[in-house]
């Protein structure tokens, strides 16, 4: 949606559908995790800080993503 192709879109989660192992829950605790994120980490948007904070939750330290956003995040590799 953000790049304005709504054709991408169908295949792009059929695409992460083949290649996710588990999706993760949102809990209360991960949402506040987010806002110290958002407070404390220089320009990250709220979807990043939701995603990092999911990550910590779950133990998980590395992401493939090619949102430079999550660079800053403490904990965090990005690879991408």
């Amino acid at each position: 949606m953000s790049i304005n192709r709504l054709d991408a879109i169908a295949p792009a989660i059929s695409s992460l559908d083949a290649i996710t192992d588990q999706v993760l829950p949102i809990q209360v605790a991960d949402v506040r995790v987010a806002r110290e994120l958002m407070a404390s980490v220089a320009g990250i948007s709220a979807r990043d800080a939701l995603h990092a904070a999911l990550m910590r939750h779950a133990g998980v330290e590395r992401i493939l993503s090619l949102d430079r956003g999550f660079d800053a995040c403490p904990g965090l590799q990005r690879l991408g």
